[in-house]
């Protein structure tokens, strides 16, 4: 929600969403968990900022708060990895 309202607000971000959200979906293929591939696509962000804008310092300094502020908002889905309690997401049904 947050990086598509970004995206939305600068459209120049647009190829930045669409890599964070590719991130998301192959972190989310391998661990079927929803916050594991939310806080490594939210790790992505500022990286895929770095290398196709690395001539705007706001833009990357926007992305590292962004993603500082979404890894906060799942510390509690953290605490539950580590003590192994975040259950994947099943697809199916039995």
């Amino acid at each position: 929600g947050v990086l598509f309202g970004l995206a939305l607000m600068i459209p120049e971000l647009r190829l930045v969403l669409f890599l964070v959200i590719i991130v998301w979906l192959i972190t989310f293929l391998f661990s079927r968990i929803v916050s594991v591939a939310s806080i490594v696509s939210a790790i992505s962000l500022p990286i895929w900022v770095f290398i196709l804008y690395r001539s705007s310092r706001e833009t990357l300094i926007l992305a590292i708060i962004l993603c500082i502020f979404i890894i906060f908002r799942h510390r509690k889905n953290i605490d539950r990895f580590f003590r192994g309690e975040e259950k994947p997401l099943c697809l199916r049904s039995h």
